[in-house]
């Protein structure tokens, strides 16, 4: 992950636990209230600081907002980066200026793409405005004129996300204001959600009385008052897990036949994720796919933190109308951390489990012990049980310690008496040593399959030695399929060593085969430093300069879309560039139209090109 998406994903934590921090907060006061239609309190002292801390921060009037969210604009096409730009903004803005939150939320609804760090900002948008300034912040975030008629437009998400972060702030002034401001929401897919988020934040501080509460509120329709309650059960649980347990089981079994609301699941979902443990003496009663559907996800969560667990209950609660548990997995996770309890465990099943188990078990031992995993699956093998074993460790252990992995395969090559066996070893062999591995390859395929066989192990080899893999070419006859794989390994080499791999490029075959070999090399290239391989563009002979740009731009359309267009300009070929710059607007006219339009109205083209251009965005 790069540098901005690492810097947008702790800001990202940070203001999600702005918003958690704040609800936390009604362990304090919310135990005296008995409904959600309590009288309103005065603001608490907690908040009081709050409010002056963001009062000392604000720095940024409306128009130095206007002009860094146009910056934003300008020089940042990737979603994720404008939203960590407009999480520093929310900060130092000043909220208390109600155009100021106007122009975030416009920016935000119309310049992220949906998603979580998109609604993360939209939720701190709503959390920080309301500390701000609540009666504008609510007036202008529950405009009922704000709500499309359409709940799966990604303006309605944004708007009930904005909402809830609104919701979590208000409910630490008053949480029946809170809740009765939920209420006058108009919209029947934004009231229930919020009112349901509330509930859930009251049973932090009275798990038993917000539980009776959500199940007997009228503006909840059944499945929503079930929903509330499951949202409940991980907050009850950490309180009280007896009360969570009993409040799953009051649910009625024909409920769950006819479930058809995700967001319901949602609650059991983060209950699995945090108690696996106690969650399952629940979720092996559900009926029906939904009970085998949360069957699965309780294992997976399950398995990554005490998979020893998560096996026996597999065990015990096996799949049904198409669900399977995969216990090989789950055994093969158990080894990684204690392979003498996984080794146990499989020794004392059926010799058919032991059969299906041991590759597992023995990839996941090998992950931290690849010598004796190896020493246990070479056993099995010699047990006649399983080659897939040995064949797993061996190529765990090439991952880590390719050396002496090839070592080994060099040692026990030869006793191995199947030679489809052998040849699977030496596949392995040839990701740690390529140039020996191949020479071992006379005799184990038949000459109509060479072609095959060297088109799917050359690329393997790059890493290991790329000047081996690339000498290798030679044996594969079709010049068509020679040519495939010389592009795999060009961009492999590109991105590993591209300076080397320069210099194999332009010493290929004049003609097809070396500007195929140039474009996959700049491709790898770009995607590990953009600016080096166009920096070294002019070290190239032109005719090879513009298949370097092709490669460049094929990495760059995506990530970069500007930046292709721009090498696209430089192609001489006016068809080629014609293709280059139609594929990348067949994109950048999809992610971001404006910045799109922008550039084209600016570039020196045709302007049959321009027209053809603009025309993607209708298409």
């Amino acid at each position: 992950m790069d540098r901005p998406r690492r810097r947008l994903r702790i800001a990202v934590g940070l203001a999600t636990a702005a918003v958690l921090a704040l609800a936390l907060r009604l362990r304090r006061d919310g135990s005296s209230k008995s409904s959600t239609e309590s009288e309103p309190n005065a603001p608490s002292e907690s908040v009081e600081v709050e409010a002056e801390g963001m009062a000392a921060k604000r720095r940024l009037d409306a128009g130095e907002v206007q002009r860094q969210l146009t910056d934003i604009l300008a020089a940042i096409q990737d979603s994720e980066t404008r939203a960590l730009q407009v999480l520093r903004i929310l900060d130092s803005a000043d909220l208390s200026d109600a155009t100021v939150g106007a122009m975030i939320w416009d920016f935000a609804t119309r310049h992220l793409e949906p998603g979580f760090n998109a609604m993360t900002a939209v939720e701190a948008l709503g959390l920080r405005w309301v500390v701000a300034d609540r009666s504008a912040a609510w007036a202008f975030l529950a405009d009922p004129g704000r709500i499309p008629t359409g709940f799966e437009s990604s303006l309605s998400s944004f708007q009930r996300t904005a909402l809830r972060g609104a919701l979590l702030g208000w409910v630490e002034w008053d949480r029946g204001e809170a809740f009765h401001l939920a209420r006058t929401i108009p919209s029947v897919q934004h009231r229930p959600w919020l009112l349901i988020q509330l509930y859930r934040q009251w049973a932090e501080t009275d798990p038993e009385t917000a539980s009776t509460e959500a199940r007997t509120d009228s503006d909840l329709s059944e499945v929503e008052r079930y929903g509330a309650v499951l949202f409940q059960l991980t907050v009850i649980d950490r309180k009280d897990p007896g009360l969570a347990l009993r409040l799953a089981r009051s649910i009625p079994r024909e409920f769950w036949n006819s479930l058809e609301s995700n967001m319901v699941l949602e609650g059991l979902f983060e209950w699995v994720r945090q108690t696996p443990d106690r969650a399952a003496r629940f979720i092996g009663e559900i009926p029906g796919d939904t009970g085998w559907m949360l069957a699965d996800y309780l294992v997976s969560h399950w398995t990554a933190k005490d998979p020893g667990a998560a096996l026996e209950w597999a065990l015990a609660h096996p799949g049904a109308n198409g669900f399977t548990h995969d216990t090989a997995g789950i055994l093969g996770a158990l080894a990684s951390r204690d392979p003498l309890a996984a080794v146990a465990r499989w020794s004392r099943d059926t010799l058919e489990m032991q059969r299906s188990w041991a590759p597992e078990l023995a990839a996941g031992w090998a992950s931290q012990d690849p010598i004796a995993a190896t020493a246990w699956a070479r056993e099995q093998m010699e047990r006649g049980l399983s080659m897939a074993a040995l064949l797993r460790s061996t190529s765990q252990w090439a991952k880590g310690d390719p050396l002496a992995a090839a070592a080994f395969i060099r040692g026990v090559l030869p006793t191995i008496p199947d030679p489809a066996d052998r040849l699977s070893l030496v596949r392995i062999w040839i990701t740690a040593e390529p140039a020996p591995a191949m020479d071992s390859l006379r005799g184990l395929v038949s000459p109509e399959n060479h072609d095959d066989l060297y088109a799917e192990i050359l690329p393997t080899a790059v890493q290991a030695d790329p000047a081996a893999a690339a000498s290798a070419l030679a044996r594969i006859l079709a010049p068509g399929l020679r040519q495939r794989v010389a592009s795999r390994i060009g961009a492999r080499w590109g991105a590993q060593n591209p300076e080397e791999a320069v210099g194999w490029a332009r010493s290929a075959t004049p003609g097809t085969e070396q500007e195929s070999a140039v474009r996959s090399v700049y491709e790898g290239w770009a995607g590990a430093n953009p600016d080096a391989a166009i920096a070294s563009l002019l070290r190239l002979d032109s005719p090879l300069r513009d298949q370097a740009r092709v490669g460049l731009v094929q990495a760059l359309m995506n990530p970069s879309p500007a930046r292709a267009a721009d090498l696209s300009l430089q192609v001489s070929d006016p068809r080629l560039q014609s293709q280059l710059l139609e594929s990348t607007f067949q994109r950048w006219m999809s992610s971001a139209p404006e910045a799109a339009t922008t550039w084209l109205d600016a570039a020196a083209i045709p302007e049959s090109l321009r027209s053809r251009l603009r025309a993607l965005r209708r298409g």
